[in-house]
C-alpha cells in the first residue's frame, strides 16, 4: 500500500466524521491527517502504522459493590478526566510489562497481568494521533494508590457510579471500556 493509498483512507474516515482534510501541519510541516493530527513518516516498507498504548483494568469488590482503579488526567488530552491507568508502550518493550510499568508510575500500585480483556483502535479515539491500545486484566496489590507521572490524582472508584456519570467525565473512550467490564463481571 502506498502513502497516497493511506492518506486516501484517512480522509474518506475522516469525511465519514465530516472533518474536512488537510496537507500539512502549521506547525512542523509533517503531511497531516483528515483529523488535523501529523502523520508519522511512512516506514521502509511504506507503511504508516499507529502507536501502541496499554491500560489496565483493576477491579475490586468492596462493601459497596464493584471497584475500579482509575487515575484523574494531569495533562491534555482529557486534562482533568477519569481514566485506566496506561500509556505508551516504548520501543522495544512487551505490552504486559508496559502495563505493569505504566500502572505502577500513574498509581503507585503493583500488580499482575491475569489476561487480555479487549484490544480498541478506532482511529478517533485520541485526538493526537492514531493509536491501538491493549487493555489488559491486572490483578492489583493492596497497596495504597497515590498519584504519579501524569496522573493528578489515582482512587478507587465505584464502577457503577462512573458509568453513571455520577463521578465526572471519563477520557478517550474508557466509558465503553467500563461499561464492557460490568457486562463481563
Amino acid at each position: 500500500m502506498s502513502g497516497v493509498d493511506d492518506k486516501e483512507k484517512i480522509i474518506n474516515r475522516a469525511a465519514k466524521h465530516n472533518i474536512p482534510p488537510s496537507d500539512n501541519c502549521p506547525t512542523c510541516s509533517a503531511e497531516i491527517d483528515g483529523l488535523g493530527r501529523a502523520l508519522p513518516p511512512p516506514q521502509p516498507d511504506g507503511f504508516r502504522n499507529p502507536a501502541l498504548t496499554v491500560d489496565a483494568a483493576c477491579t475490586r469488590e468492596s462493601e459497596s459493590g464493584t471497584e475500579v482503579l482509575l487515575i484523574t488526567r494531569g495533562r491534555s488530552p482529557f486534562k482533568g478526566q477519569l481514566g485506566l491507568p496506561g500509556g505508551f508502550v516504548d520501543y522495544g518493550e512487551d505490552p504486559q510489562i508496559a502495563v505493569l510499568r505504566e500502572l505502577q508510575e500513574e498509581t503507585g500500585v503493583g500488580g499482575i497481568v491475569t489476561g487480555l480483556f479487549d484490544v480498541r483502535g478506532d482511529p478517533t479515539r485520541d485526538p493526537r494521533k492514531h493509536n491501538v491500545t491493549i487493555v489488559y486484566w491486572v490483578e492489583a496489590d493492596d497497596s495504597e494508590p497515590i498519584a504519579g507521572d501524569d496522573a493528578a490524582n489515582a482512587a478507587w472508584y465505584n464502577l457503577d457510579d462512573v458509568i453513571s456519570g455520577n463521578c465526572g467525565v471519563t477520557s478517550f473512550d474508557h466509558l465503553d471500556v467500563l461499561i464492557k467490564i460490568k457486562e463481563s463481571l
